[in-house]
């Protein structure tokens, strides 16, 4: 259970910024873009009083993903363009090249990296330790559809320790779930199914194998468990107050269990905290799987 009205973590944002990625590393430091003036910003610790703009971007930021080391990688409106911002020396460098803009990234725990092209309506990978200019498909023939193998607008990209792939479909108004190896998908929902998402941007999964989805154009997140869906955080619609978002676009956990959300058009990043019962015990301990879970991917 998470307490359904959020803290405003991100004050900095002014109505000119749009935040779009966020991205919590094993330490807890949060990582949000800013799409609109090209720009990152970091908190150390999940502290909101410890804001620095990281760097500014040479392009449109879209995907972003940190790894251990604390290199940061960031895809963007540079036709495929991957560049790495290399902490230890404070350099950047273009690492990969994909064919098209990659919407969203995501590096798996064999260092592949896989980039969602939502115009392609594609997935692929690439390794990441490798310069050859060739890539591999793993989801999406290349024409938008509702087949099994097709893909329509794929945004946000989750990949699993057993490299199963989520992909958040925009357009299709659907989650799509590639076993590893597998060409065909399986629908999150199914066509069977009465609960009906629109414009899902961003898919997270748990240890348990729950799925949390953020729609964009329902304005809420939502969660889909072995028993069924239900709405946790926007259930009352679109709006501008703390239990409210509009047009979110990301979501991420830290490793405490709490949920942070880019709000955009309300030109925020919401952070809804994980609630304790009367023990003062979290109800489950979804934090302590959260951390083994999403926190294992990195090395």
């Amino acid at each position: 259970m998470w307490d359904i009205n959020g803290i405003t973590f991100a004050q900095i944002f002014a109505p000119q910024l749009l935040p779009s990625a966020v991205f919590v590393d094993r330490n807890n430091t949060v990582y949000v873009t800013d799409e609109k003036l090209s720009r990152l910003f970091e908190w150390r610790n999940s502290n909101s009083s410890l804001t620095k703009e990281f760097l500014s971007i040479s392009f449109q930021p879209f995907g972003l993903f940190v790894l251990s080391t604390g290199d940061i990688y960031i895809s963007g409106s540079q036709n495929g363009r991957i560049d790495k911002w290399i902490r230890t020396n404070a350099t950047t460098e273009t690492v990969v090249q994909f064919d098209q803009l990659c919407n969203d990234i995501f590096i798996s725990i064999n260092d592949m990296i896989y980039c969602s092209m939502t115009r392609n309506s594609i997935v692929a990978t690439k390794p990441l330790h490798n310069s050859s200019k060739l890539m591999t498909v793993i989801a999406g023939v290349g024409v938008s559809g509702c087949e099994a193998d097709m893909l329509s607008s794929p945004k946000g990209i989750f990949v699993t320790t057993n490299l199963d792939l989520y992909v958040a479909e925009e357009t299709g108004n659907r989650i799509k779930l590639f076993h590893r190896g597998e060409i065909n998908g399986i629908e999150i929902p199914d066509r069977s199914d009465t609960f009906k998402l629109y414009k899902p941007t961003s898919v997270v999964l748990d240890a348990n194998n729950q799925i949390y989805i953020l729609e964009q154009r329902n304005h809420r997140l939502v969660v889909k468990t072995h028993n069924g869906f239900r709405c946790l955080i926007g259930c009352a619609g679109m709006g501008h107050t703390s239990d409210r978002f509009h047009f979110p676009r990301a979501l991420a956990f830290d490793s405490y269990g709490n949920i942070f959300v880019t709000d955009s058009y309300n030109v925020r990043v919401q952070k809804f905290l994980l609630l304790k019962n009367k023990c003062g015990k979290h109800h489950t301990n979804t934090a302590i799987r959260h951390f083994l879970f999403l926190f294992s991917r990195f090395k």
